[in-house]
């Protein structure tokens, strides 16, 4: 985390300026003699990236000063030297005036501080951790050559040596509580995890591991100190929370950004940059119900908490969209519709459907893509209508387009339920938040959606998992595709906006 070497930087600032916290001003000195008239780019860190802040020239004796009327704020910032090819070193701001002086650009990772304890403390840390880094990977190297007996030896080296630094960083925090490198420290902290308790019949409680670790996950993440969100640490620490600890259900999910955002309240800062991130990550999923996790983060924090920094026309259309979703998660009782048949006297109701399933298709005969999957969705019917599968297909014609409706259905032999809103009376495209064709819903008999937006070719697989799980032995007629595929929302292929 000291010297490194980046081929492109950011050159705009995080969309969001936020106000520095104080007002007594900073100074930073930066003195690098070989770097006399040449150009430096202060940089911070933002979560998984890099911002530039600032570009400054070194004068004829290679100073120069990082200084304003107000404080910077806290977080691991980059000088970065486009003469050395964008090398670098990183140097913490908590302290606001303090001094760097660089003698050679050979040992660019190796600065000195003049008055300030924290990257002096950085610094020596760092060096500390690649002295045991260097002991533990000549240990590695015997370990690969040596007997079983002397390996025993060399991991019982290995485990002392990551033991000792391990207290010797808590000594390290418990010693410098206020330091922002403590904080920093604290987000990469060890969980020590005890023996696990013995139930009843003397056996060790299951999953305790595990469950350990993600309750005691945050346990030493200070989110009341902004400067967290500008280190390369929190970000990621964030994003395995949910990727690794996290079961992949939408109530799960839910808990944990609860758990995180409850935290982060503390610091308005910190908030902001979770929330952001938990809104970006799930309204960006592929994963079928994570919209679910949307709509909680959008009703419960950005219509409720004081989200200080979207605007009102942002905030509405945020709204419009979690009003849209909200019905048509996964679990909800899907909206009805009562449609006319291709005779267009005879009007037929989604709820009186009378099968265990119901596919829900809403299509269009002139989408490419539906001119493809349709064929298909009708082949995967007449293999299973035995196994009480109905389709109620919905096309988006009118009633100028009615015989090329007919048409379609004749030379395919569509011989489902084949309805359409033939004179627009339902609004059936926003009920089912219909922006593109084809779409697939899938209902159980009392039409609670279980499925949605899934392809076509997904839905041998789906039955099968889904049967499986209730333990309905009808899924044996279902072919399994991948026994750990995560169904995923179909892509949009052919827009049709109406």
């Amino acid at each position: 985390m000291i010297m490194k070497k980046i081929s492109t930087l950011v050159l705009v600032l995080y969309s969001i300026t936020i106000a520095f916290a104080q007002k007594n001003g900073h100074k930073i000195t930066l003195e690098i003699p070989q770097l006399a008239n040449q150009e430096m780019f202060v940089a911070y860190h933002y979560g998984s990236k890099q911002y530039v802040k600032d570009t400054l020239l070194f004068d004829s004796k290679g100073k120069l000063a990082i200084e304003g009327e107000e404080a910077l704020q806290s977080g691991v910032y980059l000088a970065v030297f486009p003469k050395l090819n964008n090398k670098y070193f990183e140097f913490l701001v908590k302290e606001q005036f303090f001094g760097i002086l660089v003698k050679d650009t050979a040992k660019l990772n190796s600065p000195t501080f003049i008055n300030s304890n924290e990257n002096s403390t950085f610094y020596a840390d760092m060096a500390k951790m690649n002295e045991v880094r260097r002991s533990s990977q000549q240990l590695e190297s015997q370990f690969k050559i040596a007997n079983e007996e002397d390996k025993e030896a060399l991991k019982k080296q290995l485990q002392d040596i990551n033991t000792k630094f391990s207290d010797y960083r808590k000594k390290l925090m418990d010693d410098n509580k206020n330091l922002f490198y403590s904080d920093v420290l604290g987000m990469m902290r060890e969980i020590e995890i005890p023996e696990a308790p013995l139930n009843e019949l003397g056996e060790k409680q299951e999953n305790f591991e595990f469950q350990h670790f993600r309750s005691h996950y945050w346990d030493f993440t200070d989110f009341s100190e902004e400067g967290i969100v500008r280190t390369p640490v929190f970000h990621n620490k964030l994003m395995d929370y949910f990727e690794k600890y996290t079961y992949k259900r939408q109530d799960s999910i839910i808990v944990s950004c609860d758990n995180v955002l409850q935290k982060a309240l503390s610091n308005k800062i910190v908030f902001q940059y979770a929330l952001i991130t938990l809104v970006n990550k799930y309204a960006s999923s592929k994963v079928m119900g994570d919209d679910a996790v949307y709509v909680h983060l959008v009703k419960n924090y950005y219509e409720s908490e004081d989200t200080w920094w979207i605007d009102e026309e942002q905030l509405n259309k945020m709204k419009e969209r979690r009003v849209a979703l909200e019905p048509l998660l996964i679990g909800k009782i899907s909206p009805n519709l009562t449609l006319r048949d291709t005779t267009i006297n005879r009007m037929i109701s989604l709820y009186d459907v009378p099968a265990d399933y119901t596919i829900l298709y809403i299509w269009d005969p002139e989408c490419g893509h539906c001119k493809k999957t349709t064929p298909k969705l009708g082949a995967f019917y007449k293999k299973h209508q035995t196994d009480n599968v109905m389709v109620y297909a919905i096309t988006t014609s009118n009633i100028e387009e009615i015989q090329k409706w007919k048409d379609f259905i004749k030379t395919h032999d569509l011989d489902w339920i084949n309805v359409s809103d033939l004179y627009h009376q339902t609004n059936f495209r926003k009920i089912y938040d219909v922006t593109s064709t084809p779409q697939v819903f899938v209902l159980d008999k009392n039409k609670e959606i279980i499925a949605k937006r899934i392809g076509v070719e997904q839905l041998e697989g789906f039955f099968h998992r889904y049967l499986k799980l209730e333990g309905d032995e009808r899924y044996k007629n279902f072919i399994l595709d991948d026994e750990n595929a995560v169904i995923e929302e179909q892509e949009e292929h052919d827009e049709h906006n109406h």
